[in-house]
Formats: C-alpha cells, sequence, structure tokens
C-alpha cells in the first residue's frame, strides 16, 4: 500500500514541476490566474474543507458521541450559504489576491496588515492539524514513528506547494476530491451491507442524537458561531471566492459545496458510529478499519482518499498564510519570496505538529483566535462598503477586543467555553459603533 501512496506523490510532485515552469507572476501563483470555472472551484473548496477535521476528526468523535459529531461540517455548511446569500458576489467583485487584501480595500491598510498577522499566526494551527493527520496515518502503513512521519508528510506538502503554487492546487483538487469519495462512500456502503448488528445501531437513539449529550444550549451555540464563521470568511474559503472567473461562479460554487459538506459530514459520522458499535479499538476509525476489517481494494481506495484529502487541506491552507505573510504583511510581490515564506511557515506548523495536540484541538485553537476578532467585523465592512464610512479605529478595536476572547479560550484549553461567542458579540457591536452613513 506504501507503494501506492508513493507512486501518487510522485504523480503530484511531477505536476508541481511543471506548474513551476508555468508561474509567470504573482495571480498565476496565488490566485491560480483568477479564471476558474464553477466545477474547479467547487471540488476545489471541497477538497480544501474535507481535511483533517473532516475525516479522522469527525470519524473519531463520531465513535464516541454519535450524530452530534457531524455538526463540524453541518455549520460549516452553513456558513458556506450565507457567504453565497450575502457576501460570494460582493467577494469577487473586488480584485484582491488575499483577504488581507480585501481588508485593505473595505477598510484600511493598518487593518488588512492585523488581519494577516492574526491568519499568519493562527493558521500554523490549521497547517499543523493536517501534517499530524498524514503524519499519523502514513505511520500506520509503516513501521516508522509518528514523528518521522510527520516530517515526511510536512516534507512533500511544503515541496509540492512551494513548487506549483495555486496552480497545482487547484488542478489536483478534483482529482484528489474524487479519490476521497470513493473511498468515504465504498467504506459506508461496505458497513451498511456486511455487519448485522447495524440494525441494532440504528436503532440506538443514544447515537442518534443531532444535539448530543455534551453541550449546554450556550456551548452549542458558541460552537456553532465559531465553525461557521471560519467557513463565512475564512481565509481559505475565500481564497476559492478569489480565483473564480466571475462572481456568480463565486456564489454557485460556494452553494453547491454546502450541500456536498452536509452528506459527507453524515457518511463519515456513520462511520465512526457504526465501527464503534461493531468493534472494540483504541484507534482512529479510520485507520482501524483501513488495517483491520476492509477487503485490501477498499483499504487502498481509503488510505488513497483520507491521504488525498489531508493533502487538499494542507497545500491550500500553506499557500494562503504564506502568500498573506508575504504579500499583505512584508509587502513583497515576489513569488521567490513567497515561496520562502512557504518553507518557512511549513517548517513551524511541522513543529507544532510534533508537539502533539489532537487535531481537533488544533483547528479550534486556530478558528478560536480568528473567528471571534476578525469574521463579524470583516461581515459588517464587506456587506455595507459603499453604504457607510467605516472607522478603522473602531474596527481594528473591534477585532482586538474579540481575538482577546479567542486567546483566552486558547489558554483555558476548553472547546466548550463560551469567550468564542462573547468575542464575536463584542467584536460585532464596537465595529458597529465605527460606522457613518455616506451622504449622497
Amino acid at each position: 500500500m506504501m507503494k501506492v501512496l508513493f507512486l501518487y506523490f510522485a504523480v503530484l510532485l511531477f505536476i508541481a514541476f511543471r506548474d513551476f515552469f508555468k508561474v509567470k507572476n504573482l495571480d498565476d501563483y496565488v490566485v491560480a490566474g483568477r479564471n476558474q470555472g464553477t466545477f474547479f472551484v467547487t471540488f476545489s473548496l471541497l477538497a480544501t474543507m474535507l481535511g483533517a477535521s473532516a475525516t479522522l476528526g469527525i470519524c473519531e468523535r463520531a465513535k464516541v458521541e454519535g450524530i452530534s459529531a457531524f455538526w463540524w461540517l453541518g455549520f460549516g455548511a452553513l456558513g458556506l450559504w450565507l457567504q453565497a446569500l450575502f457576501f460570494s458576489k460582493k467577494i469577487r467583485g473586488f480584485s484582491a489576491k488575499t483577504l488581507p487584501d480585501l481588508v485593505k480595500m473595505v477598510v484600511g491598510e493598518r487593518s488588512g496588515r492585523l488581519v494577516a498577522l492574526i491568519i499568519a499566526v493562527s493558521w500554523i494551527g490549521v497547517i499543523a492539524a493536517q501534517f499530524a493527520g498524514l503524519g499519523m496515518f502514513l505511520k500506520l502503513l509503516s513501521e516508522s514513528s509518528s514523528e518521522i512521519m510527520i516530517m515526511l508528510a510536512a516534507f512533500l506538502v511544503i515541496l509540492y506547494t512551494l513548487l506549483g503554487g495555486q496552480l497545482s492546487v487547484v488542478k489536483t483538487d478534483f482529482v484528489q476530491f474524487i479519490l476521497f469519495a470513493i473511498g468515504i462512500i465504498g467504506t459506508f456502503v461496505f458497513l451498511l451491507l456486511n455487519y448485522s448488528q447495524t440494525t441494532e445501531i440504528l436503532i440506538n437513539e443514544n447515537q442518534w442524537n443531532l444535539f448530543g449529550n455534551k453541550f449546554s444550549l450556550g456551548q452549542w451555540l458558541s460552537f456553532a458561531f465559531t465553525i461557521s464563521g471560519a467557513f463565512l470568511l475564512g481565509p481559505d474559503i475565500i481564497s476559492r471566492n478569489l480565483i473564480s472567473r466571475s462572481p456568480k461562479v463565486a456564489r454557485r460554487s460556494s452553494f453547491m459545496a454546502g450541500f456536498f459538506l452536509i452528506l459527507f459530514g453524515i457518511l463519515i459520522a456513520c462511520i465512526g458510529i457504526f465501527s464503534g458499535a461493531m468493534y472494540s479499538f483504541a484507534e482512529n476509525p479510520l485507520f482501524f478499519l483501513t488495517g483491520n476489517i476492509l477487503p485490501f481494494p477498499l483499504a487502498i481506495a481509503l488510505c488513497i482518499g483520507m491521504v488525498c484529502a489531508l493533502l487538499s487541506s494542507a497545500d491550500t491552507s500553506l499557500i494562503n498564510a504564506s502568500s498573506i505573510l508575504a504579500y499583505d504583511l512584508f509587502q513583497v510581490k515576489k513569488v521567490s519570496f513567497v515561496r520562502v515564506v512557504v518553507l518557512i511557515l511549513g517548517i513551524l506548523s511541522m513543529l507544532l505538529a510534533l508537539h502533539g495536540k489532537d487535531i481537533i484541538s488544533l483547528l479550534l485553537s486556530a478558528y478560536s483566535i480568528y473567528t471571534p476578532g476578525v469574521v463579524c467585523p470583516l461581515a459588517v465592512a464587506i456587506f455595507l462598503h459603499r453604504k457607510f464610512f467605516v472607522s478603522e479605529r473602531f474596527w481594528i478595536l473591534g477585532v482586538l477586543v474579540g481575538g482577546i476572547f479567542g486567546v483566552i479560550t486558547v489558554f483555558l484549553e476548553n472547546e466548550n467555553s463560551y469567550f468564542p461567542l462573547i468575542g464575536m458579540f463584542f467584536s460585532f457591536v464596537v465595529s458597529l459603533l465605527g460606522l457613518r452613513k455616506i451622504s449622497n
């Protein structure tokens, strides 16, 4: 199986080497020429979002918590639909290369740099989560330690991203999503059809309580706003908007991707529920099924599909964070400099992945800082652009106030905390205080 995976890695690197010579300017490297159609944008969105949280994280939680683990992608779909309804056309109507570049256009230069700093720091956790997932999965297929596998995974992602940038990422996202879908759907159908215990599982009400028993209403709402906010105006999601050929393509792609997220959220959660009820095991359900239960062809399909999902999320997050750091924070417009930043951020993310925090914790740490501080003020600025003047001082204050509550959440290491929700509320209120209607 490792031979199949290494062959696949070789193909990806070959594509990246070819695209290395096709990259002519910063637009090619950062926004893939800004000419992608609905088909490729939709599948690039899906390949980006269905990473560590959607595969390893949700499946692990569903084994214990039941179908309520689905909400990670359920809230993500909600965020995408809200973006399609209210923001996609507006965002694509700008000529921005990155999300902080967009902030500069609707608020101001200082605000753009502040958001760039927040994303660059926070998204190290997002990238680390993908590296950790890849390392854990590769360890399952070899006799090497998880640390060595994380370093190998990081090396592959850094090299692939450094060479081809967004051109390579978008080009391979469709194929990677299809391979992922084959593995997940095949595994779900296999479990559903081949085990008599499935009937008993389906009538176990505790496993199928959509709201679960873990969260109070307030905690559930906090989780909802944090995750949906990251999907509404997160830098990785917005990057797919910016590579779209037109505002209509951006909106249509977000709508379509939301429906697919719901479907795969349910399928992945069901895999975790079925496997957890049927067997006794300690590792992640997807690892266990691949190594012990699935027939060899399906095990290969799931193996490659999982690696594809993790790769797609990792390379997208890495190129976006690096572009933001280089272009918006350091204000350097050279492709060579962005490549250097890719290398540096990739290494820092690898070191964080080696630290050993679980995948969902890494992701929640990143989202808990970004979402409370940036999402609400940014939504206000974009939605009311050209109707209201946005005071940059108040806007920055709103971001800082919300971000402080996010930092508190990270230090508490408590994903059930109310602080992200409180931070979003205050950042929203403060940003509204700085609005002045533009007279005609």
